[in-house]
């Protein structure tokens, strides 16, 4: 069996920006019941755990901000000294962070992170409406077909590993200009998978770049 699986960037981040305190407490607002959704937010709230985080509790917001919107309502009012909000996409977390403005103490200061890259996360970046946005999981499709040509290939690399962890990245207020070429929609065929395949090529390591080799000229 092949798993193609996400590292924990989001996390780490989240507990960096947060103010040096002790006993942080984070919340967690995941998409839906199941799959992949469940196994992102475990990930998230073990990382959380290892670290010495409260997990105060997990809700889901059904990756709609509206729902996010009144999910962290409630959380706010249930839980007080929240410092970290962890949301599964983009959205969620400007939906999260709405209802901050709505209802945060003046002196609160809560993290907020999300996944997916999107325009419109990547511009709640840009104003510091939101702390941070992870992505890089757009290639695993991608990589989950080239793995598995090379495991159909028995190519040797297969005999002696079982998984690929997809880098992920984090965009910032710090860095988000440099990812400005996203909002133009890249075209993901301008790629040749064929120099991914350990396969079709000598390479003995997956070269697992966050950014594709033909846009990384514009991220400088």
């Amino acid at each position: 069996m092949i798993i193609i699986r996400l590292d924990m960037t989001l996390q780490k981040l989240c507990i960096q920006l947060v103010i040096k305190k002790s006993n942080l407490t984070a919340v967690l607002i995941n998409g839906h019941y199941g799959s992949e959704s469940d196994m992102r937010a475990k990930g998230a709230a073990d990382y959380f755990s290892s670290q010495g985080i409260e997990v105060a509790q997990e809700v889901h917001g059904s990756w709609s901000e509206t729902l996010s919107t009144e999910q962290t309502l409630k959380l706010l009012k249930r839980h007080a000294n929240i410092d970290i909000v962890w949301a599964a996409s983009d959205l969620m977390a400007i939906g999260a962070m709405k209802a901050c403005k709505i209802a945060c103490a003046d002196k609160q200061n809560i993290v907020f992170g999300g996944f997916d890259w999107l325009s419109v996360g990547l511009e709640n970046v840009a104003r510091g409406d939101t702390h941070a946005s992870v992505g890089g999981h757009f290639m695993m499709g991608a990589w989950a077909l080239v793995s598995l040509f090379d495991y159909h290939h028995k190519h040797s690399y297969w005999s002696e590993h079982r998984e690929l962890v997809i880098p992920m990245g984090v965009i910032t207020k710090q860095n988000v200009n440099n990812y400005s070429w996203m909002k133009n929609s890249p075209n993901w065929g301008l790629i040749d998978y064929r120099l991914k395949s350990l396969h079709l090529t000598d390479q003995s390591q997956y070269q697992l770049y966050l950014i594709p080799e033909i846009w990384q000229k514009n991220k400088r």
